[in-house]
C-alpha cells in the first residue's frame, strides 16, 4: 500500500506519531491507512515497546523520536494487523530516516521471525494503560472487569450522531429515537462532515446525548447558563429551550461552537470565552449545566492518547477546576432553578464525591433524579460503565435549588 511518488502512507504515519508536520500528501485510501497505523500505535503502545525492546541494544526513550516511531509502525503491522512481513519491514524501512535505516531493518526482521516475547504480560502493558491507573481500577472494580474496560477502551468506537430534524439514515440508538448509529451507511464522497450538514445532525456518542437531553428535560424558566459548552455536544439539545448563554474558556474550541452553531442553525445561543471562576455575567440563570474539564477516563476509547495524560496530579487540578466551576453555578442560580453536573470521568473524587461535596457546601440545593433510562441511574445520578452499557461512561447529577 504504498503512495505514488516517495511519500507514503508509512512515511506519513511516522511523522505524524514523532510529533512532525506531514511531508505530502496522500489518496483518500492511503489517508485512510496512515490514520490506522497511527491508531494501532497509539492504542497498544506499551505493547508493541514490550517487543521491541529486547531487540534494541539500548533505553527506547532513548532513540529518536522519528526512529521510535518507525519501530512502532513497524512493530504494528507484524503483531497486530498480520501484514505480511516482506511488506511491513522493507516498506516501513523506506519510511525511516537514511540514517536510521540499518537499525530499522534489523530490529523488525528479528522482530517478524521471532514473534511478540511469550508469557503473559501485565494487563497495563499489555492494553498499554499507565501502571497506576489499572491498580486504582483493579482496587475499585477487581482484575475481571478492570480488563473488561481495558479492552473497552482499545476496541473500535462506533460512529453515531443526534439528528435534530427529518428521519437521518442509520441503525436507531439504544435508547433516544433521534439517535443514529452510522455503521453500515454510506457517507457521501465528501465524508461525515458532509452527511452531517446534509441531515442537521451532531456527531457524538448516545451518552453524551442523553445526558444533553436529560438536561433539556430539567430545563426551568427561560435563562439557561452553559459552562463548558464547547464544542457544542450539549449545546445541541439545550437549543431551542430558551435563551442559552454558551460559556467556554478557549477561544479556540469556542471558535469550532460558532461554527457549529451557525452549520446547524441553533436558535438563541449566544457564545462567551470566560473562565469559570470569572463569569462576566449578571443576574441568575433559571438552568445551569456544568459541562465540567474532567480527566476523562470514560472516553479512553474515543481519544487514545488521552490515557498517557493520566496522572494524580492531574485528577486534582481537575477536582479543583471542577469545585470552582459548581462554585460559580450555585452562585449564579436563581432560587427554584436547576444545576446540571456532567463529566466524562470514571473516577468518583470527580463525580459522586464531586456531588457530595457540593451538597455540603449548599444545603439549598436538594438532589433530583437524573432523567435517563432506569438502567443507566444509580442512586438519582447516571452512571455508566462502558463495558456494561455500550456507549461512553458519562456521569451527570442534578439538583434544584429550594426558593
Amino acid at each position: 500500500m504504498r503512495a505514488s511518488g516517495t511519500y507514503s502512507p508509512r512515511r506519513d504515519a511516522v511523522l505524524r506519531l514523532a510529533g512532525r508536520p506531514a511531508a505530502g500528501r496522500l489518496s483518500p485510501r492511503d489517508a485512510a491507512f496512515a490514520r490506522r497505523l497511527r491508531l494501532e500505535v497509539v492504542t497498544w503502545r506499551a505493547r508493541l515497546d514490550r517487543s521491541l525492546a529486547p531487540l534494541v541494544d539500548r533505553p527506547l526513550d532513548s532513540l529518536e523520536g522519528v526512529v521510535l516511531a518507525a519501530l512502532r509502525v513497524g512493530a504494528a503491522q507484524l503483531i497486530l494487523l498480520d501484514t505480511p512481513s516482506h511488506a511491513a519491514v522493507s516498506e516501513t524501512v523506506d519510511a525511516a530516516p537514511r540514517r536510521a535505516r540499518g537499525l530499522v531493518n534489523a530490529v523488525l526482521r528479528r522482530l517478524a521471525r521471532e514473534g511478540e516475547p511469550g508469557g503473559e504480560a501485565d494487563p497495563a502493558v499489555f492494553y498499554s494503560h499507565p501502571p497506576d491507573l489499572v491498580e486504582r481500577w483493579t482496587a475499585r472494580w477487581g482484575p475481571d472487569r478492570t480488563t473488561e474496560l481495558l479492552r473497552w477502551n482499545n476496541s473500535i468506537p462506533e460512529t453515531g450522531c443526534y439528528c435534530l430534524e427529518g428521519d437521518c439514515p442509520g441503525e436507531p440508538g439504544r435508547w433516544l429515537p433521534r439517535y443514529r448509529i452510522l455503521e453500515g451507511v454510506e457517507l457521501p464522497a465528501e465524508g461525515l462532515a458532509r452527511f452531517l450538514s446534509r441531515h442537521r445532525a451532531y456527531a457524538q456518542d448516545e451518552a453524551a446525548a442523553l445526558v444533553g437531553q436529560g438536561a433539556r428535560s430539567l430545563v426551568s424558566g427561560e435563562r439557561i447558563l452553559e459552562l463548558g459548552a464547547a464544542p457544542g455536544g450539549k449545546t445541541v439539545h439545550l437549543a431551542g429551550a430558551g435563551a442559552v448563554v454558551s460559556v467556554d474558556g478557549s477561544r479556540e474550541r469556542m471558535s469550532v461552537w460558532r461554527s457549529n452553531v451557525r452549520r446547524l442553525d441553533l436558535p438563541g445561543c449566544h457564545g462567551v470565552v470566560a473562565r469559570g471562576g470569572a463569569l462576566p455575567l449578571g443576574g441568575a440563570f433559571d438552568t445551569i449545566l456544568v459541562d465540567a474539564p474532567c480527566t476523562g477516563t470514560g472516553v479512553y476509547r474515543r481519544r487514545r492518547d488521552a490515557k498517557y495524560g493520566w496522572s494524580e496530579g492531574l485528577l486534582r487540578d481537575c477536582v479543583r477546576t471542577q469545585t470552582g466551576l459548581l462554585e460559580a453555578a450555585a452562585a449564579l442560580l436563581a432560587p427554584g432553578g436547576t444545576l446540571v453536573y456532567s463529566t466524562c470521568s470514571l473516577e468518583p473524587e470527580e463525580n459522586t464525591g464531586a456531588a457530595e461535596a457540593l451538597l455540603s457546601r449548599h444545603p439549598e440545593l436538594r438532589p433530583v433524579s437524573f432523567p435517563a433510562p432506569s438502567e443507566l441511574v444509580s442512586d438519582g445520578a447516571l452512571s455508566i460503565f462502558p463495558p456494561d452499557h455500550g456507549v461512553d461512561g458519562l456521569f451527570a447529577a442534578a439538583w434544584k435549588r429550594v426558593p
